[in-house]
């Protein structure tokens, strides 16, 4: 038991793609700030100002293509860019419109300098405070899973067995609030969801929680049993799937957090 579905081709050539986004999203972030900094230290040295606006533009660019690139791995494209364009509007426009200030190479390095310190800090800490909703909501997963657990536990001490014949041998009930999860447990053999409680709904857009999870083998035996919970954390239309088993084995067998 506990066994977990292996995903296929499909999903695996994604989450590669996936990664190599985000990697390439950080080094052009990290090269980009490093550029900016070079033509900020240039600016109290030897370099015109074309170098380094040159140096300034083009770290800013950078560092705009690192966070789509970053953002598109994330599955949240346009965001990510609408966020990549906003903290650029300032290194951009402000320095050239503030002409009567800034009319030297070292005025320019350090208003660019400055500016871009606030946007690598808003590029290192929106992205956290972002991912800190998804991650919240996996703790509705991470306790729908435990109180499965603990009904199958009392149901196996009752009647000797994992296996039920209908849902409600299982003696669980979903919490009564607008869930992200749906339930599922194996009637039969068959993987079937928990049913909601009165008022409950699912979200079933863009993920559809209503069919069973991909990565997980809901299965029940005399004695083991395997449990899952499939759940709408985000905006995309991948889903986040947990498992759990008579060992207690909590696993989190598709993250749509750091996807």
């Amino acid at each position: 038991m506990g066994d977990q579905v292996e995903p296929n081709l499909t999903t695996d050539q994604q989450s590669d793609k996936a990664r190599k986004q985000k990697v390439w999203g950080l080094c052009l972030l990290g090269g980009g700030v490093a550029t900016e900094l070079l033509g900020f230290i240039g600016a109290y040295s030897i370099f015109e100002l074309f170098a380094v606006r040159t140096l300034m533009v083009g770290g800013i660019l950078s560092c705009m293509i690192g966070i789509a690139l970053y953002g598109t791995a994330k599955g949240n494209k346009w965001g990510w860019i609408v966020f990549a364009c906003a903290i650029a509007i300032v290194p951009f426009i402000g320095p050239f419109v503030a002409i009567g200030y800034i009319n030297t190479p070292r005025k320019l390095g350090l208003t660019l300098g400055i500016v871009g310190a606030i946007a690598l800090i808003l590029a290192i800490a929106i992205p956290n405070f972002v991912l800190m909703e998804p991650k919240s909501r996996q703790s509705e997963a991470k306790f729908e899973v435990q109180g499965m657990l603990e009904s199958a536990m009392a149901m196996k001490e009752k009647t000797g067995t994992f296996a039920i014949s209908d849902i409600s041998h299982l003696g669980y009930l979903q919490q009564p609030y607008d869930t992200r999860y749906s339930l599922w447990y194996a009637v039969n053999g068959v993987p079937q969801a928990l049913p909601l409680p009165p008022g409950a709904r699912y979200r079933t857009s863009p993920c559809d929680v209503t069919i069973p999870p991909a990565t997980v083998k809901v299965e029940a035996s005399a004695t083991g049993f395997t449990a899952a919970a499939k759940g709408n954390v985000d905006d995309d239309a991948t889903c986040d799937e947990w498992s759990i088993n008579e060992k207690k084995e909590l696993k989190n067998t598709l993250n749509d957090v750091v996807q």
